[in-house]
């Protein structure tokens, strides 16, 4: 019996839990990726004492992180998407 023909057997549920479960754990995983690759090298600054540099690369991470999202928002306001 081939692959396409096993997963065709498969049903999903019902009430479809599991989708919504499924889409929750992946936001949630992708949330922690995320804050690992901002918060991790600026936290690791702090902890060797160099406090300035440590919060000098987490206000710059947000602030183009802020800018990027503004930019995106104003594209889809003002129709500026392809």
């Amino acid at each position: 019996m081939g692959g396409v023909t096993l997963l065709q057997r498969w049903e999903a549920p019902g009430d479809g839990y599991l989708d919504k479960l499924a889409l929750v754990l992946l936001f949630v995983t992708a949330a922690l990726v995320s804050a690992l690759l901002v918060l991790a090298y600026p936290l690791y600054l702090v902890l060797q004492q160099r406090l300035r540099e440590g919060f000098s690369l987490l206000l710059s991470t947000t602030g183009w992180l802020v800018l990027i999202l503004v930019s995106v928002i104003a594209a889809i306001v003002f129709g500026l998407h392809g």
